[in-house]
């Protein structure tokens, strides 16, 4: 496996063994802009330039792992900067146990471009330009057998302010997995406040040296999703919300297949009840469309549904899945010096594609280049054809020194 240099993750260290890693990555990026798009600002600019510099530092030693990632960022005339830990925890073994407690990264998942069971980190896997994740806030306790684990997760938030726990959202997990010669198994139990209980279970499976199969379903107590009616039912009194639903699915399989010569082919379809519908993003577009060519044929009550709506939109951007069904492809070339890759998001039920080209190369063994482009198409009502951000570019640069 090769080193990709950024983070310097040694896991939990029995030993009193030290390391220490102090990373440094630059990543300027352009991006281009549809500024007439339905769902871009009024004031948005054709194109914007973006730089990051980002400095961080890991320490290991004694059963405790710390990581602090600070960064600069310049967007336009606005400038930003802040420092964060990432993962801040310590390690101790008890009673056959492994206890673990602060902060730490938690994901858990068997997908590629999704994972409906990692409900604690929630990691952003569609993300274009690199970005370390941010650990979760948890008290753990985990069993290991021979090809067996079961852990018990307590996480929550905290009040940094405050220096206090938060109320909320607390979350308790308990995972299983089961490691086979070619069979893996996981099972889930979960509850938070947003989603009640959760039940999940997964799977990967190697078929032979070339094949592979993966699996994910969740099922939630509880979820909720934005619903957006016609201009018709606003008219009628109808009113934009994001409604509490019972009993939501989340599922995801896919595939795998990998040559002796580097080429890998990972295709998955994933269903996410919690995402808004096609229709509902068809309405958004046509009462948004009408705002702002003809504003004075708004259906009367619409002014406060437009509000909700631009309110709604602006968490929804971020979310893992912008409609319910999702189809991903990559295919990946690992070569001795460059890496290239080739990723397609598609929207089957509104033909919108979002398009992305990596290259990354190693340049020694402690630094990595990367380039990236992702470009977002489709048929003219697809959501990701009326999205405002069209191309994005970026370059990214990584460093690490150890000692």
């Amino acid at each position: 496996m090769k080193r990709r240099g950024i983070t310097l993750l040694l896991g939990l260290l029995p030993t009193p063994l030290l390391a220490n890693t102090l990373e440094l990555a630059a990543t300027p990026s352009l991006s281009a802009y549809h500024s007439t798009a339905p769902l871009a600002a009024s004031d948005q600019a054709d194109y914007e330039g973006r730089g990051r510099v980002a400095l961080g530092l890991t320490m290991s030693g004694h059963g405790c792992q710390a990581e602090w990632r600070g960064s600069a960022t310049r967007e336009g005339d606005e400038k930003h900067a802040e420092g964060r830990l990432n993962e801040a925890f310590c390690a101790s073994a008890w009673q056959g146990l492994d206890l673990t407690l602060g902060k730490r990264r938690l994901a858990w998942g068997v997908g590629y471009g999704y994972r409906p069971l990692d409900l604690l980190q929630l990691d952003d896997r569609q993300q274009l330009a690199p970005n370390p994740s941010e650990g979760v806030p948890q008290a753990s306790a985990e069993w290991f057998g021979l090809s067996d684990s079961l852990a018990l997760i307590y996480s929550n938030a905290l009040d940094w302010q405050q220096n206090r726990l938060a109320s909320s959202p607390e979350a308790w997990s308990l995972r299983y997995f089961h490691g086979g010669e070619a069979l893996d198994l996981m099972a889930l139990l979960h509850h938070d406040a947003a989603r009640d209980a959760v039940v999940g279970v997964g799977l990967a499976w190697v078929v032979d040296d070339a094949w592979a199969v993966h699996a994910e379903l969740t099922r939630q107590q509880r979820y909720t999703r934005l619903d957006v009616p016609g201009l018709g039912a606003l008219a009628a009194g109808e009113q934009v919300q994001t409604q509490e639903r019972e009993n939501g699915t989340k599922a995801l399989i896919g595939g795998q297949w990998s040559s002796a010569e580097g080429w890998t082919l990972i295709g998955e379809y994933w269903w996410d009840e919690s995402a808004p519908t096609h229709a509902s993003w068809r309405h958004s577009l046509d009462l948004i469309t009408l705002a702002q060519q003809a504003p004075q044929q708004l259906p009367a009550g619409s002014t406060s549904a437009l509000a909700d709506l631009t309110q709604a939109l602006g968490t929804l951007n971020q979310a893992a899945s912008l409609q319910p069904h999702n189809l991903f492809l990559r295919l990946a070339y690992d070569g001795e010096r460059w890496d290239p890759a080739l990723e397609l998001l598609i929207h089957p039920e509104d033909g919108g594609l979002a398009t992305t080209l990596r290259l990354g190369r190693e340049l020694g063994s402690a630094q990595r280049l990367e380039f990236g482009w992702r470009h977002l198409d489709g048929p003219a009502d697809a959501l990701f054809a009326n999205l405002a951000e069209r191309d994005r570019l970026y370059l990214d640069w990584q460093t690490a020194l150890g000692w």
